[in-house]
């Protein structure tokens, strides 16, 4: 310990006398090269174990907000549509295409959202692949459908619109589908995941996940969602867009929720 006397002089001049220098060796805590790298080690397995966990529950989060955001906009531009159109088969003409038939109700849809842009030249929009359903299976390249017309909204979700007048589709009280892709041609291009299935009815009702006319699909049953089993639909996935709406959660990618509903 060192101790240092001072001294205040008259005029103010400070004086340092050392009254004696005992040194007591102080102790220095510190950690072994080897207590540093278990310590590392265990820091590591720890992340390895939780950060994976973190991320994919950040992107199912990210993904449930963007399909209840789309889904919300349709809706009330859907529901704009009918305040001039009670009836939204008047729209549809069964002596057109069903391209031009899309490109009216997409015309009419559009006045009432914020889109980007347009995408029916350029159709780099939706994912220009086969697109894949919740076993795996490819299904459906959008490429390949010249009925569908397509667009960004301006939260970056990319969709397409396709409209068939009753006469066509033999569904009395059917209007049409909407699909959307939450980050547009990019990877995986897979139902239930970042592609999400909407139909519509006459009166501007937007259905999440369900065929407005097909009675023997009643909600809640989560049909064409379905993860694991045998003799499953093609369209395994369509359905999902249902369980975001109502559960806000993609629990569906996890165990099987039509099996198992309230878990």
């Amino acid at each position: 310990m060192l101790y240092v006397l001072y001294i205040h002089v008259k005029h103010g001049i400070i004086i340092n006398i050392i009254g004696g220098l005992f040194m007591k060796k102080e102790s220095k805590i510190a950690f072994t090269l080897a207590e540093v790298l278990i310590t590392l080690g265990i820091i590591g397995v720890v992340a390895a174990m939780t950060i994976p966990s973190l991320i994919q529950s950040y992107k199912e989060k990210a993904t449930v907000t963007a399909v209840k955001q789309s889904y919300s906009i349709f809706a009330q531009a859907l529901k704009m549509v009918t305040i001039d159109n009670p009836d939204l088969s008047a729209l549809t003409d069964s002596s057109l295409s069903a391209k031009e038939n899309s490109q009216i109700m997409f015309k009419e849809i559009s006045k009432h959202i914020k889109k980007v842009k347009s995408c029916d030249v350029d159709k780099k929009c939706m994912g220009n692949t086969y697109y894949l359903n919740l076993n795996n299976e490819k299904v459906s390249n959008w490429d390949t459908y010249n009925n569908l017309v397509t667009g960004v909204l301006a939260n970056g979700t990319s969709f397409w619109i396709l409209s068939l007048p009753a006469s066509i589709s033999g569904e009395q009280t059917y209007a049409g589908q909407i699909g959307i892709d939450i980050n547009g041609n990019k990877r995986p291009n897979k139902f239930g995941v970042d592609f999400f299935w909407f139909t519509f009815d006459i009166y501007g009702n937007l259905y999440a996940g369900i065929n407005p006319h097909n009675q023997a699909t009643p909600a809640g049953e989560y049909n064409n969602c379905e993860l694991g089993g045998s003799g499953l639909s093609i369209y395994n996935g369509y359905g999902c867009s249902e369980w975001i709406i109502t559960h806000g959660n993609m629990d569906y990618l996890k165990r099987n929720v039509r099996k198992n509903p309230s878990k």
